[in-house]
């Protein structure tokens, strides 16, 4: 009997030293890479190291794809794959967590695709070109699993440092908390994903200045996936995390959010009349929109012409750019082209840049484009000519024979209704095409499906027009934080004139994440320089004859009277005593407003 009671109590005490080493941590890989000297940080090698004949196989053990040396760490470039050898070394199927370093070769950022095995992967994206360093727990890991890393939106590639893996059954994967898809400033429900067989535990909280957490929730059990918080301060900003626990075992934090309040809309704002209207500018006014932190100003510059003349709708020499070279080109977003443009509205697709160019740089069989802003091109029958310098070259050596599509789009149509081909000379050179096809609403696309880069220096799209024609552009979209109005320093004169449209955005939600929500736009208002800004004087032309002649103007009197000439400004440049018949006042080129008695009229001096 007592050997009995032996027996058992010795199978306990080895059932629980084995639970417990079981639950100990097991590093399975630590990997800093010390091994591969060649290249350095900034300048990484050019020898491919990876595939079973490669250096980094025969030191390590590792392989992959696309992998070279950087002094003491690895690139993988684009297109390309880092991969671990099968972790043999684990002792059974735990949980594992992965840590390493990365850093984007380029100053945008990019990403890189975690994967374990065929079935788990993570995806992480930094938006700069520093190091960080990434965690992340995979259940249920096998000894036959190998991890995998692999660039994403990442053009230029990344680098891989410090890679360690540490097995444990202990080891909880941490939640992702998500954005709350309904809050107001009492309340809000907090989200996060699943995961399997764990409660949670949550945190809400205010910051102070120093950054210290003030909670209103902490450390709240939940086993659900969402949560009510009630008893928000209005005009507090707050913020919440949550931990997954099984059984003792906690996960780290999660992603911090932060709460916004969800809107459904926001309003338009009311647009006002411009004020200090001079030849020189004036003032864009509009009304406060409740919730709308931003605005949006788009100035349209308006010209009626008085003489029939061949018109720039759009002259673009991206002088603006001002990152990369012809032979070290520089990627930027989409979103952020307008940044490096004269007028906005425009979209690219696989876009580069360099130094005063924009660039087209294909990584598919897709091609890429770079698109202009909705232009009006409907004078002169629809014909207008397009006129653009352009080259193809890859690290300063160029190329001839390459096919470039000039394609003409119409409103929202999503095929071309006017194409036309450009063979491509050596070394940049001036082309020009004619088209037959505009509208109100015409898009010019220059694609490109080469594989190399193409670069285009300038693009001009011109029309004729008519004596009488009016013809608009978008002159810039400014935007304004928390005001309501804005100076634009533009000429006014008789012929050209301005109009404004505001758009209101307001901090919100908007698809589960953190963004600007736009309102509908104001109404359109006209700028126009007129003689209201002169005290006394009206807008009339009864019986008072007033024309320009020899750089000066005529004035035709029907007795003798007093002549009062004033400029855009109001500030009176001349006074005469009029004679019965034609006077002749010398006066300065520009907006000349003329006064008789009660009477006034407008002339433009050239």
């Amino acid at each position: 009997m007592k050997k009995n009671l032996l027996l058992f109590l010795l199978l306990t005490l080895m059932s629980f030293m084995c639970a417990d080493l079981y639950a100990q941590e097991e590093v399975v890989i630590d990997e800093n890479f010390s091994a591969f000297t060649e290249g350095s940080e900034s300048k990484p090698a050019t020898t491919d190291i990876s595939g079973y004949s490669g250096k980094l196989y025969k030191t390590i053990g590792w392989n992959g794809s696309k992998v070279y040396e950087a002094g003491g760490m690895l690139k993988v470039a684009d297109g390309g794959k880092l991969t671990t050898p099968y972790m043999r070394n684990m002792s059974k199927t735990s949980n594992i967590k992965v840590t390493f370093d990365v850093r984007s070769l380029a100053d945008y950022g990019g990403g890189v695709v975690l994967k374990l095995g065929y079935s788990k992967s993570e995806t992480f994206l930094v938006y700069d070109s520093e190091w960080h360093t990434m965690t992340a727990i995979f259940e249920n890991a096998s000894p036959t699993n190998s991890l995998e890393f692999n660039p994403y939106l990442a053009a230029e590639g990344i680098l891989i440092d410090n890679v360690k893996v540490i097995a444990s059954d202990d080891l909880v994967a941490a939640p992702e908390a998500l954005q709350p898809l309904a809050a107001d400033e009492t309340s809000f429900t907090a989200r996060w994903k699943s995961v399997s067989g764990a409660t949670y535990l949550l945190d809400v909280y205010t910051k102070g200045v120093d950054g210290a957490k003030d909670y209103l929730v902490k450390d709240r059990e939940e086993t659900g996936t969402s949560a009510l918080v009630e008893g928000l301060v209005a005009g507090n900003v707050y913020y919440y995390t949550v931990r997954a626990k099984k059984g003792e075992t906690v996960s780290d934090y999660s992603n911090e959010i932060e709460v916004v309040e969800v809107l459904e809309s926001v309003d338009a704002p009311k647009a006002l009349p411009a004020t200090n209207v001079t030849e020189t500018g004036f003032t864009a006014n509009w009304e406060a929109v409740a919730k709308a932190t931003r605005y949006m100003v788009q100035l349209t510059r308006i010209e009626t012409l008085t003489e029939s003349k061949s018109v720039n709708i759009l002259d673009e020499d991206f002088s603006k750019v001002d990152k990369g070279t012809l032979t070290n080109v520089d990627f930027i977003s989409s979103s952020d082209i307008d940044s490096y443009t004269k007028v906005p509205g425009w979209s690219t697709y696989m876009e580069c840049v360099a130094k005063g160019y924009m660039g087209i740089s294909p990584y598919s069989d897709n091609g890429g484009f770079i698109k202009t802003p909705a232009l009006n091109l409907s004078h002169d029958g629809g014909k207008f000519t397009v006129a653009l310098n352009m080259a193809e070259g890859s690290f300063g050596t160029y190329y001839e024979g390459t096919n470039v599509e000039i394609r003409i789009y119409n409103g929202d149509s999503e095929e071309p209704v006017e194409t036309k081909t450009v063979v491509l000379a050596k070394n940049f050179k001036d082309y020009t095409l004619e088209f037959t096809n505009g509208t109100e609403g015409t898009y010019v696309e220059v694609y490109y499906n080469g594989n190399k880069k193409l670069f285009v220096d300038y693009i001009t799209v011109s029309q004729v027009l008519s004596e009488g024609d009016v013809y608009s552009s978008v002159v810039e979209d400014r935007e304004l934080e928390n005001v309501t109005s804005t100076t634009f320093e533009v000429p006014l004169t008789e012929s050209v004139s301005y109009s404004y449209q505001v758009v209101a955005y307001a901090r919100t939600v908007v698809d589960g994440e953190i963004d600007y929500m736009p309102s509908a736009p104001s109404d359109v208002v006209n700028v126009k320089l007129t003689s209201s800004s002169i005290d006394g004087v009206q807008e009339t032309t009864d019986n008072l004859k007033v024309y320009a002649e020899n750089g000066g103007i005529v004035v035709e009197l029907a007795a003798d009277a007093v002549i009062n000439v004033y400029n855009a400004a109001g500030q009176q440049t001349a006074s005469v005593s009029g004679r019965q018949g034609a006077n002749h006042i010398s006066v300065s080129s520009g907006l000349n407003i003329v006064k008789v008695g009660a009477k006034s009229a407008k002339v433009l001096v050239r």
